[in-house]
């Protein structure tokens, strides 16, 4: 018999804790006089890193993962903008948890023997979650006539849209995944029409863009039509794009706008702007390769404004970009630097080189008891391609809650799968 955890649940507590407490302390939510709830995940995470030194210390044995190198590479970033900028130690406290909190918790579920049947049981309820909100989406339009930004009540009015299309987007991938595993039958074919409903009912740009995208590429790399590994190179290719086109667009957008009026309503020009004016601010100050702080594009909810947020506040032809939004680039190059960037980007990648170990561990092998993990070991190629590039563009995705919280657990199920499978072992429990 596996021994389990009560511990082994924390991830579906926190997803709950997303879905119930930290939405409705956004600011027009129910327990907005309680801003703190928004932010329990931290000393959540940070009190398991705790039990779970102690646990380390009591085994007399570390687990190996390889991912401690990158943590203390961004640490050092952070130790050198100190020295750089003289800003309180708190502010690296505050952006460790910003940024490896959920990495943190991928190594913490590792070294507290998480159990496959909790693993599997936190994607069946993100399944369930994402069905409820879908149902909260259509009964709030027809009958109550909410929608856009205003759809959800249970995950927060203010930013309850964007937790929403992350969880529609993944579990999208997790249902295509099931389909092309297991047998396309009208039920998977009825939830991504309706995940679909309800996005545009939200006005959720994420689902709406990425996930035919996504389902494309699943479709791909199940027919082997492409190779997996090509997904860390269109990785690559997007972020690179979007760097380009950010110095480019901004230029050129009211010329074909001109050209062709109808492109007015897409306006791709603020979040791309807001890219390249950032970027440029850096190199001028020189502070392009580690940032201008941690807590550079904080609008100062604790203590001051950071200094890259204030930059563009204060100036009358900027302050309309942080207004209308941000997005990881701008953050991560702010705050951590390009080297920064490029380190958790290279974190990201260990990640997909396991799931790659795992997939060709898998092909050929028929068992009912692989079934679960062959899901997820397909369906992560599109979770990590959003998380490590498509979403970037979109929202502050290393740094939000709910895709940290999927993405860094789905990868700490591909690490106990792959160590589980290792060799000629096929036992997997």
């Amino acid at each position: 018999m596996v021994k389990t955890s009560i511990l082994g649940y924390m991830p579906i507590m926190l997803l709950a804790y997303i879905w119930l407490v930290a939405g409705l302390a956004d600011p027009t939510g129910v327990f907005s006089n309680f801003t703190y709830l928004r932010w329990l995940s931290y000393p959540i995470i940070f009190s398991l890193g705790l039990i779970t030194i102690f646990f380390v210390i009591s085994r007399g044995k570390i687990l190996k993962l390889g991912f401690a190198i990158y943590f203390l590479i961004i640490l050092l970033i952070w130790i050198a903008s100190y020295l750089l900028h003289n800003f309180p130690i708190k502010d690296i406290i505050y952006a460790f948890g910003v940024y490896l909190r959920y990495p943190l918790f991928f190594a913490i579920l590792i070294y507290l023997k998480t159990t496959k049947q909790q693993y599997e049981l936190f994607f069946q309820f993100i399944t369930y979650l994402a069905l409820l909100l879908l149902i909260e989406a259509i009964v709030n339009y027809l009958f109550l006539g909410r929608s856009g930004d205003s759809t959800f009540f249970t995950l927060g009015v203010a930013w309850g849209h964007v937790s929403a299309g992350i969880i529609f987007l993944y579990t999208s991938c997790l249902v295509i995944a099931h389909a092309l595993v297991k047998r396309m039958s009208l039920w998977h074919v009825l939830f991504i029409l309706l995940i679909g409903i309800a996005s545009l009912i939200a006005s959720v740009r994420t689902t709406i863009i990425w996930l035919p995208i996504l389902m494309v590429l699943l479709l791909l790399v199940n027919k082997k039509l492409i190779r997996p590994m090509w997904v860390g190179f269109f990785s690559l290719i997007f972020i690179a794009a979007t760097l380009l086109l950010s110095f480019i667009i901004p230029v050129w957008w009211p010329a074909i706008v001109a050209s062709f009026p109808a492109l007015e309503v897409i306006n791709p020009t603020y979040r791309l702007s807001y890219i390249s004016r950032v970027l440029t601010e850096l190199v001028d100050i020189n502070d392009i390769f580690f940032g201008s702080g941690p807590r550079s594009m904080n609008p100062g909810h604790i203590d001051n404004m950071g200094y890259m947020f204030d930059y563009f506040y204060h100036h009358a032809d900027l302050k309309h970009i942080i207004d209308n939004g941000t997005n990881q680039f701008v953050k991560a190059f702010a705050e951590i630097g390009a080297i920064g960037f490029v380190v958790y980007w290279l974190m990201l990648l260990r990640v997909l080189l396991i799931n790659l170990q795992l997939w060709k561990r898998l092909q050929g092998v028929s068992s009912v008891d692989l079934s679960g993990i062959k899901i997820l070991n397909l369906a992560f190629f599109g979770i990590w391609l959003h998380f490590s590039a498509l979403g970037l563009i979109s929202n502050d995705i290393w740094r939000f809650d709910a895709s940290g919280l999927i993405f860094w657990v789905s990868a700490s199920y591909i690490v106990f799968a792959t160590k589980k499978l290792k060799g000629n072992n096929l036992e997997f429990r």
